[in-house]
């Protein structure tokens, strides 16, 4: 565990990976950036054009929205929420 972690963070913090020169990203191919973004765009257009009766989006809150779930969908981010007492 680098210095000044958070136990609880399990040496997950952005400053342990500065610190110890060990990176958690991911790397991918041209060919593999051009899948996701292919696919970011599949994801923002059926944001766009899904009627669920509220406000339509933007492109770019699409855009936000595709990002938004895509990301935790293939296992790159974890979205933590605080549970109630």
């Amino acid at each position: 565990m680098c210095a000044g972690a958070d136990p609880g963070l399990h040496v997950h913090a952005a400053f342990c990976s500065f610190e110890t020169g060990i990176t958690r990203r991911k790397a991918y191919t041209r060919r593999q950036r051009k899948e996701v973004f292919a696919d970011l765009i599949v994801w923002a257009k059926v944001a766009l054009t899904e009627p669920d009766g509220k406000k339509p989006l933007s492109p770019a809150a699409a855009w936000r929205l595709a990002v938004h779930a895509w990301l935790p969908f293939h296992g790159l981010i974890t979205i933590a929420t605080e549970r109630k007492a």
